[in-house]
């Protein structure tokens, strides 16, 4: 859903605010006791960010983030949850 509205103005914007936004909430420390419950929204955020690194449209405007995205992702194999 998210890559469908950015596409809609990908010059626009809501991409930059989108991507500060969702690298902060992949960034946030999970809990623990929300394994069970499959609530995981750094996990929701990481998939986000990933859709939008991969979406043609969306391409020349997430390059400029694709540095933090990797370290992001190298960050996040070490978590705890």
């Amino acid at each position: 859903m998210i890559t469908g509205i950015l596409s809609a103005a990908p010059e626009g914007s809501l991409v930059t605010k989108a991507m500060l936004e969702l690298e902060a909430e992949a960034r946030s420390e999970g809990e623990n006791s929300n394994i069970s419950d499959s609530n995981l929204p750094q996990v929701h955020a990481l998939n986000c960010l990933r859709a939008i690194f991969i979406h043609s449209k969306l391409g020349t405007v997430s390059e400029r983030y694709v540095a933090s995205g990797l370290e992001l992702a190298a960050s996040r194999l070490e978590s705890q949850v």
